[in-house]
């Protein structure tokens, strides 16, 4: 059993990131818009339910910024999208996860 602090291991998760098959790196990447005046982290490549995954990173990005209130995720057809770049947060989170 895995301590009460820890995180879960990957196959009790209702959530999968998978990796792409080219290179094996995690789907985590920054997106630019409004003439790069706008940075976004997207996480790709999402399996399951990709409501607790929102809502988890959410609560990730939120805890590695600091923030009283909850970063808002905004979820996309097989993506999420984050404000800020939080790349290496969500990297570490999911490699942490066993991804």
């Amino acid at each position: 059993p895995h301590a009460a602090d820890a995180p879960p291991p990957a196959a009790e998760l209702p959530f999968r990131v998978s990796r792409p098959p080219a290179g094996q790196f995690l789907p985590v990447y920054s997106k630019y818009v409004a003439q790069r005046s706008v940075t976004l982290t997207v996480v790709r490549r999402i399996e399951g339910d990709v409501d607790v995954c929102a809502d988890e990173l959410s609560r990730v990005v939120t805890a590695s910024t600091g923030g009283a209130r909850l970063v808002p995720v905004r979820k996309r057809l097989g993506s999420i999208e984050v404000p800020g770049n939080h790349v290496r947060d969500v990297r570490h989170w999911l490699a942490s996860l066993g991804f």
